[in-house]
């Protein structure tokens, strides 16, 4: 079987399925199975996945679209990935939803990841932030004005988890991939694939109520882009250094030939 590229009258590639497959008959139903999706990392427990591309819905098939308070985030084509990610203006501008039992990390197995670039680092910058009534019980994710991402957990404003990267991880104008994630006891920070910080620790996130919040936090705004965020609820994506995405994020699915 041969998968052929499709070419318009521009000679612009509609569907670029590049690989040649020989059915040389070892299946006894002489069948071939084609799959569909180059990296995968849309399945069953991708909760939700928004790729930001000129648009705030949900990829991960669970209808989490999120929405623009006053439309102050905007879309720009200076993408990581894709041809837009949104932008935030670091003074009002961030994205939310109501809460849904798809982001209730305290089964303590998930995985946010992300790709942001930072334009100031004046303040913390704000990444994911959810509370319950005040940010005394709270969890987020956020990189602090040294450039450091971090993961604080608070309960009772007490803070009960915090890692964080070394100072200067991030710095403004540069693209970074971000990946936090826990599995059990073990917190991991891994920032363009590689592991910049871990720890050990039996607290974890509690059942949040409030709205999930992107770009906001108790204080200050996210300054920069983002692009391709996914939630993962129930793995763990990564434990050793791996490889960021250059692509969009696909659900794999096979047909028969």
């Amino acid at each position: 079987a041969h998968v052929i590229n499709f070419v318009q009258n521009d000679h612009t590639i509609v569907h670029d399925y590049t690989e040649i497959s020989n059915n040389n008959l070892t299946d006894s139903n002489n069948v071939f199975t084609l799959t569909n999706g180059t990296t995968g990392g849309v399945d069953a427990n991708t909760n939700a996945y928004w790729e930001l591309d000129n648009a705030l819905t949900d990829s991960s098939g669970n209808s989490h679209t999120v929405t623009n308070p006053s439309s102050k985030v905007t879309f720009s084509t200076s993408a990581k990935i894709g041809t837009h990610c949104a932008s935030f203006n670091g003074t009002n501008a961030y994205l939310s939803l109501s809460d849904d039992a798809h982001f209730d990390l305290s089964g303590k197995i998930w995985t946010i990841d992300l790709y942001v670039k930072i334009t100031s680092l004046s303040v913390d910058q704000p990444i994911y932030y959810q509370t319950t009534a005040s940010d005394n019980d709270s969890f987020k994710i956020y990189v602090t004005s040294g450039g450091a991402v971090t993961l604080l957990i608070k309960a009772s404003a007490s803070a009960v988890v915090t890692l964080a990267t070394a100072a200067a991880t991030v710095k403004t104008g540069s693209w970074y991939h971000i990946e936090v994630s826990q599995n059990n006891t073990a917190y991991y920070i891994f920032v363009n694939g590689s592991l910049s910080a871990y720890t050990t620790d039996a607290q974890y996130p509690a059942n949040y109520t409030g709205d999930i919040l992107i770009g906001k936090g108790s204080a200050n705004y996210f300054s920069g882009l983002m692009d391709n965020i996914r939630v993962s609820v129930g793995v763990i994506r990564h434990t050793s250094t791996f490889t960021p995405p250059t692509t969009t994020y696909y659900t794999t699915a096979s047909t028969s030939i």
